[in-house]
């Protein structure tokens, strides 16, 4: 009898597991807390700048004023970077990857750009040594700081 009782619960666990998983937003007011797993594995425009922003601030010793304007510029670029990857595939269509490097390398020089004036002599250095050792494609060149920095 003990191991029926063990074996139900046993199941019902594995059961509840897989429904966290395959949970979605519009589950919030049935699943409650599996929004939240859903959520982190779905990173938005506004995380993806913040994680840059903190590392920026904490790397660059950005002050309050920097830290306000570059995190505008964040948000601004993360939402375009995110557009572009929802779009579908890159113009040309086929999927066609060394178009969409192309679009992400657009999008970062005018990030830079706008960075540029907001950005002391040696922050920008800092700055651009980090674009340059960061992963392609990695965690690291979509909206945060590189995966060795966390």
């Amino acid at each position: 009898m003990n191991k029926q009782i063990i074996g139900s619960f046993f199941a019902a666990f594995i059961l509840a597991c897989m429904i966290n998983v395959t949970a979605t937003p519009a589950d919030a007011k049935v699943a409650g807390r599996a929004v939240y797993v859903v959520a982190a594995m779905q990173p938005t425009p506004e995380s993806m700048a913040q994680r840059e922003t903190d590392w920026m601030t904490s790397e660059l010793s950005l002050t309050a004023d920097q830290v306000a304007k570059v995190s505008a510029i964040n948000v601004k670029y993360a939402q375009k970077q995110m557009e572009m990857f929802q779009g579908g595939p890159p113009p040309g269509g086929g999927g066609d990857m060394s178009a969409m490097q192309k679009q992400m390398a657009d999008i970062a020089a005018q990030k830079r750009t706008e960075l540029q004036p907001i950005l002391s002599g040696e922050q920008l250095k800092k700055y651009d040594e980090y674009l340059a050792n960061r992963p392609a494609g990695g965690r690291g060149g979509f909206g945060g700081p590189p995966p060795n920095q966390q």
